[in-house]
């Protein structure tokens, strides 16, 4: 099943995007459809179930999951 979702070109792909001046210090937002998961952090990763995930900083890149060939992922709630 996850070698479906992760299949190149379909299913779900890994992107990554800077902060944006409106996340510092907050967790990261669901920005067109990108599911955040982790942020990497003067090059350590922070997952999105580690306490350091709630807080971003200025530098800090954003790791997201999103649907192959750029088609926003259908999600609600806060941030979306």
């Amino acid at each position: 099943m996850f070698e479906d979702l992760l299949e190149s070109g379909e299913g779900l792909q890994m992107s990554e995007r800077p902060v944006v001046p409106a996340e510092i210090g907050r967790p990261p937002l669901v920005l067109e459809g990108k599911l955040p998961v982790a942020l990497v952090r003067q090059g350590a990763r922070i997952a999105l179930d580690a306490e350091g995930f709630g807080r971003t900083q200025a530098g800090d890149t954003i790791v997201c999951v999103t649907r192959a060939g750029g088609v926003s992922l259908p999600l609600t709630g806060a941030g979306a």
